[in-house]
């Protein structure tokens, strides 16, 4: 445990870290979760979370869960998200991940080919696997990434008044099947993946909390 306060020590002050980490191993309104529990608009009925620790979500034409965290300044701030989508059918909403500020609404829309900045540039990637999908936004300026490769550059287009993270099932008529390995954000900036790397790679060992996880954070944070 030395080493790694030295360590802490040499590298100074750590790089930005996630705000809130979901990982995919329960319900996201389980209140086991805390503080760190999302709200939603529709019903968690149609979640489910897999052996795998994903959260499941079968999507039918009467039915939406899209889940809400809420933030005090949507402005500026990175999300990231692993998903992948094996349908979708109906509004471009239907199945969505963003930041809403209060008066824009900053979405990505996801398909099973391809992703779109809402109302946007769209770019193709086969997302029947799964990606590491990145939205950040600093003002009227969006970057999205998948796989830390940056993508789609754009300004988001829809109002809205609500205040949050969001993702999930966005349209009561649509109609999809999508699975989320985890959900992270961080509303302290808009960050490259050089800037603040992506989540899985800060972990180094599954078992988390012993010094082998902290060391596979420090690496990721200070080379």
């Amino acid at each position: 445990m030395a080493l790694l306060v030295i360590l802490v020590c040499a590298c100074g002050t750590l790089a930005v870290s996630w705000d809130l980490i979901y990982e995919g191993d329960k319900v996201p309104d389980d209140p086991v979760l805390g503080d760190d529990v999302w709200d939603f608009y529709g019903t968690t009925d149609i979640c489910k979370i897999t052996p795998g620790d994903e959260l499941h979500i079968t999507d039918p034409s009467d039915k939406t869960c899209h889940l809400l965290k809420p933030v005090e300044n949507g402005e500026k701030g990175t999300v990231e998200a692993r998903v992948k989508i094996l349908s979708q059918a109906g509004d471009s909403y239907t199945i969505l991940m963003g930041i809403e500020d209060g008066v824009i609404y900053t979405w990505i829309n996801l398909y099973p080919d391809y992703i779109q900045l809402d109302g946007g540039e769209s770019h193709d990637v086969d997302m029947s696997e799964y990606h590491i999908l990145r939205l950040t936004r600093d003002g009227a300026d969006v970057t999205v990434y998948v796989d830390d490769e940056e993508v789609i550059v754009g300004q988001p287009s829809r109002a809205g008044t609500r205040k949050d993270i969001i993702f999930g099932s966005g349209s009561t008529a649509g109609t999809g099947e999508h699975y989320w390995d985890y959900v992270v954000f961080t509303m302290e900036g808009a960050f490259s993946p050089e800037e603040l790397p992506n989540y899985p790679s800060t972990l180094a060992v599954e078992s988390k909390g012993k010094v082998a996880t902290y060391w596979g954070m420090l690496k990721s944070q200070c080379w």
